[in-house]
């Protein structure tokens, strides 16, 4: 062989090898940080998160965040600290990296654990090529040197406990794939077993159900558990816990003005829950604001074509029961005879403000419109007449109907109902005595828990003082969905200053963080598509819309 064919030779095994050597550099390091990318963090959140909080584009969520006509006016919602922490030195964070985060980096969850404090939750993110060492650098340069870093050995995995300077303590998790932060070590000692054993969240066949393969191109997703839902304050001695099914997802989206999350609600065959009892009601359509006296803040809007499913939810959820006097249950049976009988396919409650002297609670009517009046009047006066005498009985409320005030209500008689638990039950009411008075008008049956509601509710209509036409009842209602199973509007301020009885119609999460919620109208709207029962939430900013109010004087 020529000298020259043997270099010729050489040389051009020598750039092969060297560009097959790159092929398998190259496809190595891909291969590697695709499998950082494609890490699933799920596969780290203990089983027993009540909720989950996701999102792959934190920069561009925190920017459109940032943008929120409540952000700029200083009004955020501080439901996870760890969040906060996380907004708080992004900023810094970006400003030391070369280039922008990491795809990884933009993918994080927030596990939320029982018993529900900003203590118990989880932070979650993916790390890409660099990103631990990014980040540990990071975590030295603003940790306080006063105090020493400790570190715990948990399976064989290490756990660091940095200190803050707020004085708290911050658990850390980290390896080159992911990190994992909590202000409680425990609750990573839970991560590292969900890693380990394989019980992580998504092996729940309930939630593997619902998020099994799910490809989203949205700013945030938020899953919620929600078999025990906790209504209004813990202040409300009757504060209902309700079941509203087993899991509910929602896509959120921000705004300048608003907060929409539009939902998916996923459930077993569970007994009385909320999903189940709407599934099979037929839908409303409108806003019933011409029923709607102009004061009202908060309203609920239920379908009951289907009633008996709508009678076992209501009755499974309120602890009313009182088993040593079987008088209300058995008025409860007879009521709901009638109302199978007589009433159509709607009830709407509504809580409203009124300017009668010493009134220092809301007004509060239940209408349910009625297929004949006359026959419902009829079958009502005398199941009246037939009811026996309560011998338990409490002492009767007063009769004061305010007719100096309200005149055109006098025209309209008002019926003191027999004690029962299926009117509190159905209206959202809290009244331990059960009373509650009954009028027929304009083909409905009124209900309330006062004749003086009943009264204001009569004269506010016959004087077309209602809600169509308010501003933000409007502009809310255009932007929602023009037919429903249940709807509630509230308006949040007004919500807040009442007594803390008056407000267990609302998730007490909104109650919570009245700070940032008083600022909003919240519509909560319940949707039947295909017997899949859809929850969508918007939430409208509106501080400009606050007409001047009174101090509280609860």
């Amino acid at each position: 062989m020529k000298f020259s064919l043997s270099i010729k030779i050489i040389v051009i095994l020598s750039v092969f090898l060297l560009c097959a050597g790159v092929g398998v550099y190259s496809f190595m390091r891909l291969n590697s940080v695709e499998q950082r990318k494609d890490f699933n963090l799920y596969a780290l959140v203990p089983q027993d998160a009540v909720a989950v909080f996701e999102t792959d584009r934190m920069v561009d969520m925190l920017e459109v965040m940032g943008r929120m006509k409540c952000s700029e006016d200083g009004h955020n919602l501080h439901a996870s600290y760890l969040f906060s922490c996380l907004k708080k030195y992004l900023d810094t964070l970006m400003a030391e990296t070369p280039h922008a985060l990491s795809k990884q980096m933009n993918k994080i969850l927030i596990s939320f654990h029982t018993p529900d404090t900003q203590a118990d939750q989880v932070l979650y993110c993916t790390l890409g090529e660099g990103d631990r060492d990014l980040l540990e650098n990071f975590i030295r340069k603003y940790c306080p040197e006063s105090f020493p870093v400790k570190t715990s050995k948990y399976r064989g995995q290490e756990i660091r406990i940095y200190p803050m300077n707020n004085g708290q303590f911050l658990a850390v998790y980290l390896t080159q794939d992911f990190l994992a932060l909590s202000f409680q070590k425990k609750l990573l000692e839970k991560v590292i077993d969900a890693r380990k054993d394989g019980h992580s969240l998504p092996d729940e066949p309930s939630f593997k159900i619902l998020h099994s393969g799910k490809i989203r191109n949205v700013e945030a997703s938020l899953y919620l558990r929600t078999r025990s839902v906790h209504m209004g304050l813990p202040t409300d001695t009757l504060r209902p816990v309700l079941n509203l099914g087993e899991w509910m997802e929602f896509d959120m989206k921000f705004t300048e003005k608003a907060i929409y999350c539009t939902g998916l609600s996923h459930e077993t065959d569970t007994v009385h829950s909320l999903v189940r009892a709407l599934r099979p009601q037929e839908s409303l359509s409108g806003f019933a604001g011409e029923r709607l006296p102009s004061s009202t803040y908060l309203y609920t809007h239920w379908s009951m074509s289907e009633k008996d499913s709508l009678f076992a939810f209501q009755a499974s959820q309120v602890p009313y029961d009182n088993h040593t006097d079987p008088y209300p249950s058995k008025r409860d049976r007879e009521l709901q005879d009638f109302l199978k009988a007589n009433a159509d396919t709607s009830l709407l409650t509504c809580f409203f403000l009124t300017d009668y002297p010493g009134r220092k609670t809301p007004c509060t009517v239940s209408i349910i419109p009625l297929t004949n009046e006359w026959k419902a009047r009829q079958d009502f006066l005398n199941w009246l007449r037939s009811t026996p005498h309560d011998t338990n009985a409490p002492s009767r409320p007063r009769f004061t109907p305010g007719y100096d005030r309200y005149p055109h209500s006098q025209a309209y008689r008002k019926y003191l109902m027999p004690r029962n638990t299926l009117v509190t039950r159905l209206t959202g009411w809290t009244d331990t005595l059960l009373y509650s008075y009954a009028c027929f008008y304009r083909g409905c049956l009124l209900l309330s828990p006062d004749a003086l509601s009943l009264s204001a509710y009569i004269e506010a209509l016959e004087g077309k003082n209602n809600l169509t036409g308010s501003t933000h009842y409007e502009v809310l209602a255009s932007s929602l969905a023009p037919s429903y199973n249940l709807l509630l509007m509230a308006d949040m301020d007004e919500v807040l200053r009442q007594p803390a009885a008056w407000a267990h119609l609302v998730p007490g999460f909104f109650l919570q963080h009245e700070d940032f919620f008083r600022y909003f109208v919240l519509a909560i709207q319940f949707n039947n598509q295909e017997g899949t029962v859809c929850p969508n939430l918007t939430l409208w900013y509106r501080p400009e819309d606050l007409p001047e109010k009174k101090e509280s004087s609860h």
